[in-house]
């Protein structure tokens, strides 16, 4: 009998989970009949956990519903009601209790204070929304699911004003985004602080300005407007907020009850907001408001709101307004240079059918016309033309758009020896009298040569660049190899920013080399800041998944793929060192200059290619030759072969590695042919060093001797500096 009982209750388990719900936490109703056979575990409130079989069941007494009673362990039936609310079938204990626990202290006052959740969907969102917001009060659950009777409940009321531990959202934080008035009205009504803000500064008013009904703003304003000045973490005010929103009646609501337009701690103000997003009618509000908006300036690049225009409408209104067309920004640089630098031809017309100075000239003395020659737009260079622009006009250095031509730097990889090709462009900027960045219109590098080609593109000095490598050094190479990938990555991601994309900065274009390891054989994959034309139709998808556009790609991620080197750092996802293709990527660059000529051309835009003016490549040193005994590996026949291959097996390991590494030599010989074919002139500097240095070497005494090497030459070498300083600088 016991053995028939075993299997009945077994069989009984089976045919629960066989038609049991497929989601543990989808609210069901249970029979009463299926409850009997269940033992209670717990009671809380009007919630019961229950042991059913193997699983726990939590199931729900709706106040007002008489469903069942309890009769020692177990539930009796009543007749009244068939069915129960349950509101989940979990196997695991621990989460089941844990579950149980938060919900039926939270549960019990909202059952007692509305009618909600009598229904099983009521039940299910609440569910739901605990298991999303664990840290939820009982008023944050009202405020979301919008049960704003809850409110006169005095235990709901008196959590009113309680922060999410998580977030530290208000519950009418919540309301206000789900734009639920009457539950805003209800949490006001029971007194509710509107200046309490969220993990980022936010309060109610940066939450309404949001919202799509401007009666929120307006009511919460007419009941309390002293935080409607309230700036965020990130300096902004909800005025901010509404104008980046696109709200407009939000901003008109927001300027009537005292919000001041001139208040920011951030870069940017209300009608920088409004720019971004080419809010005309934010814009005209604001105006209405203050004519002074027309005119601020931005405190990161001093762009005033037309240097921020996205359309030819926002120009249209702000040129209606009055706003100067010619007010410069930090670099001297009109919002014609800005529209032109970003490739917009459509605020460029605007603003030239407006009056903008076609000749106007901006940072280095660069005309409209040498930047839309940058950008590559035929139709942006015919439009300035037609409007006046002189095509014989000359920049700081007496470069015109006419015989405008690229520069070109390379960056060998070598790990720590990057110290050396920062050396050199150092004394490069004595003799030029510029910063390197100013000097090359493309750069281009590998493992150590592209992270300084990054760095360089994104404004780091020369000296800046040289501490960076020896905080690098003391940071990154701990521990034996292969190093933690870690430090590294937190090095780059803080010198570079977490978010910073490739594109964000467009001048000089960079080339970043990576090996795409995944495949065999592997690629040579290059980091862009900027999108070759046609590059879906040169380059079509394949097998493999698409590594991320420029407009998609971090600069951290891009340095830190080019520096995976293999024994020394792990694989960053498929990525690996680039120096194992093009280690000195001079001809790899050469051909991407090419390449984006001919693309120019294959779309119609080949009168906007600029040939190569000049390439310079720059190496991490090398040493003197050394004499290599035995390089033969064959099948030994003695123990004195033994000895002979194995120096053998070693020897020509180096050499293979030497080989795909290898910087100098043929690499050069090839890069000054082909320069040399195509009547360029070709310059490389790579100091000769005593030593060999490792890639992870952290010895300040061994570094600086190495930096000591590498000044002789240079000064012993000054004429060729002088010589390419005249190239780049004429």
């Amino acid at each position: 009998m016991a053995f028939l009982k075993s299997l009945s209750s077994a069989v009984g388990d089976l045919v629960r989970k066989a038609t049991g719900p497929t989601d543990p936490y989808q609210v069901n109703e249970i029979s009463l009949q299926s409850i009997s056979r269940c033992t209670i575990l717990s009671v809380q409130g009007s919630v019961t956990l229950l042991k059913d079989g193997s699983a726990y069941v939590a199931i729900v007494k709706v106040p007002g519903n008489k469903i069942f009673r309890f009769a020692s362990h177990y539930i009796k039936s009543v007749l009244t009601l068939l069915l129960c609310p349950s509101l989940f079938h979990l196997a695991s204990e621990n989460e089941a209790t844990t579950f149980f626990s938060n919900v039926s202290y939270k549960l019990e006052p909202l059952l007692q204070s509305t009618k909600y959740f009598n229904s099983r969907e009521g039940l299910e969102k609440f569910s739901n929304s605990l298991r999303e917001h664990p840290t939820w009060t009982c008023a944050h659950l009202a405020a979301f699911l919008g049960c704003h009777e809850c409110f006169r409940h005095e235990s709901v009321k008196q959590m009113a004003d309680t922060l999410d531990e998580t977030l530290q959202t208000s519950p009418v934080q919540l309301a206000v985004e789900s734009e639920d008035l009457e539950t805003i009205q209800e949490l006001l009504i029971a007194g509710v602080n509107l200046t309490l803000a969220d993990h980022e500064g936010n309060n109610v008013f940066h939450y309404a300005a949001k919202a799509k009904n401007p009666t929120i703003t307006q009511y919460l304003a007419s009941k309390d407007p002293s935080a409607i000045n309230q700036l965020n973490l990130f300096g902004e005010s909800a005025l901010h907020i509404a104008c980046l929103h696109d709200q407009h009646e939000n901003a008109e609501q927001l300027l009537r009850w005292g919000a001041q337009s001139q208040l920011t701690m951030s870069h940017r103000f209300p009608i920088h907001c409004a720019m971004k997003v080419a809010s005309v009618q934010c814009i005209q509000v604001l105006c209405h408001w203050s004519k002074e908006q027309m005119h601020v300036a931005d405190s990161r690049y001093g762009g005033t709101p037309m240097h921020w225009a996205r359309s030819k409408e926002c120009i249209n209104v702000l040129a209606d307004l009055g706003c100067n067309l010619e007010a410069p920004n930090t670099e001297g640089e009109t919002a014609l240079h800005i529209m032109i630098k970003r490739n917009r031809l459509e605020c460029v017309m605007a603003l030239l059918s407006r009056g903008a100075r076609a000749e106007a000239k901006g940072c280095h003395d660069n005309s409209t016309l040498h930047m839309a020659i940058e950008v590559g737009n035929a139709d942006m260079l015919q439009a300035l033309i037609v409007f006046g622009a002189d095509i014989n006009s000359t920049n700081k250095f007496k470069a015109s758009p006419r015989h405008a031509a690229k520069r070109i730097l390379c960056l060998d990889g070598g790990g720590i020896r990057g110290l050396v090709l920062i050396q050199i462009l150092l004394a490069l900027e004595r003799v030029v009298g510029q910063p390197v960045r100013n000097c090359f219109d493309w750069i281009g590098g590998t493992s150590t040569g592209g992270i300084l080609a990054l760095a360089i593109v994104h404004g780091k000095s020369m000296r800046y660049a040289q501490g960076l490598y020896f905080r690098l050094k003391d940071e990154v190479f701990t521990g034996s190899r292969p190093y933690n990938s870690e430090p590294l990555e937190k090095f780059m991601k803080r010198e570079f920013g977490p978010n910073t994309r490739m594109t964000e900065v467009e001048y000089p274009k960079v080339i970043v080399t990576g090996v795409l390891g995944d495949r065999s054989p592997a690629e040579l994959h290059m980091f862009r800041n900027y999108e070759r034309p046609g590059e879906d139709f040169l380059h079509p998808t394949d097998m493999f998944e698409p590594v991320p556009r420029p407009t998609d790609q971090h600069v951290w991620r891009a340095a830190r793929c080019s520096g995976a080197a293999p024994t020394y750092f792990r694989a960053f996802g498929n990525f690996l060192d680039g120096g194992l293709i093009a280690n000195n990527p001079t001809l790899d660059v050469m051909t991407e200059v090419h390449e984006y000529n001919m693309a120019l051309k294959a779309t119609g835009k080949g009168d906007t290619g600029r040939p190569m003016h000049v390439v310079v490549s720059l190496g991490t040193g090398r040493t003197t030759p050394k004499k290599v005994a035995i390089c033969d590996v064959y099948r030994p026949e003695g123990l004195f072969d033994i000895a002979k291959v194995t120096i053998g097996a070693k020897n020509l390991s180096q050499l293979l590695m030497d080989q795909i590494t290898m910087a100098d030599g043929r690499p050069v010989e090839r890069a000054r042919a082909w320069c040399s074919m195509i009547g360029v002139p070709y310059v490389r500097i790579c100091p000769q060093l005593s030593a060999d240095i490792p890639l992870d070497c952290s010895e300040d005494a061994v570094l600086v001797n190495m930096l000591w090497e590498t000044q002789c030459y240079l000064h012993k070498h000054h004429d060729r500096l002088a010589r390419l300083a005249a190239l780049l600088w004429p």
